[in-house]
């Protein structure tokens, strides 16, 4: 069943990004996605009639600018619009370049500040929309070494907070999930040499499956969470009340 909704999805192509991208196609919804890799969004776009892929720097805000004008050009609207964690740099503070760690501000935080920036306008002038930025459990839960991305991802909750406070009154919900590890094609290890779905001291003893972190953000754009605003939803399966692994390198 075809719908006239257009959601915009940031590292679309993969992992997260291209669970929430399905479930939004399985109803009928426009998905218009943003990313750095060109062969990964080309596949997409051919496998699926409701993908757009198109390539966007996201710590370019003129390319941001430029992406969110072509969805309203194109589209004539944007509904929804997620914005997804990007990968973490491990690395120690005394060994740490001050270019890495403005590179992953620039990325992480910048970048999704362009998005809510340029996409908010536009749902202003709708007055109506619904946000999610997807974060990491790291905003919650320190580990041993991606300090950058840890300090980063907690800056996203407090905009978040910011953001909602100020777009709703123009009918725009803003929200923030946080998942926990999430599996990718990669296997993560600590530095026991043990992947960390293998740690005893976490609960579900597993990775969760990008479409698990997926329904829950699809969720807080749905007309059952239109009372949700402002919030941090942390999706990890119960490992922040257990403390994080090890994962020095």
């Amino acid at each position: 069943m075809m719908s006239n909704k257009i959601a915009v999805v940031t590292n679309a192509a993969d992992g997260i990004g291209l669970a929430i991208s399905k479930k939004l196609m399985d109803r009928g919804i426009q998905v218009v996605a943003a990313g750095d890799n060109k062969d990964a969004l080309g596949e997409v776009s051919h496998d699926y009639k409701l993908f757009d892929g198109q390539y966007v720097d996201a710590t370019n805000e003129a390319a941001v600018k430029n992406f969110v004008e072509y969805v309203v050009d194109s589209y004539g609207q944007i509904n929804y619009s997620f914005q997804i964690a990007a990968d973490s740099q491990f690395g120690l503070i005394v060994k740490r370049r001050l270019a890495d760690w403005n590179y992953m501000i620039n990325l992480v935080l910048s970048g999704v500040f362009s998005f809510v920036k340029y996409v908010g306008r536009q749902m202003k002038r709708q007055q109506s929309g619904q946000i999610v930025n997807i974060s990491s459990l790291a905003a919650h839960v320190q580990s041993y070494d991606p300090k950058d991305y840890s300090a980063i991802k907690s800056a996203i909750s407090l905009f978040t907070k910011s953001a909602a406070l100020e777009l709703e009154e123009d009918n725009i919900q803003v929200n923030t999930i946080i998942p926990g590890i999430v599996r990718k094609k990669s296997v993560v290890k600590t530095s026991t040499g043990r992947p960390l779905a293998e740690q005893k001291r976490l609960s579900v003893k597993r990775p969760a499956d990008p479409e698990e972190i997926a329904g829950p953000a699809i969720f807080l754009t749905s007309d059952e969470a239109s009372y949700i605003n402002g919030t941090t939803l942390v999706v990890d399966g119960g490992w922040e009340i257990t403390g994080y692994p090890d994962v020095k390198v």
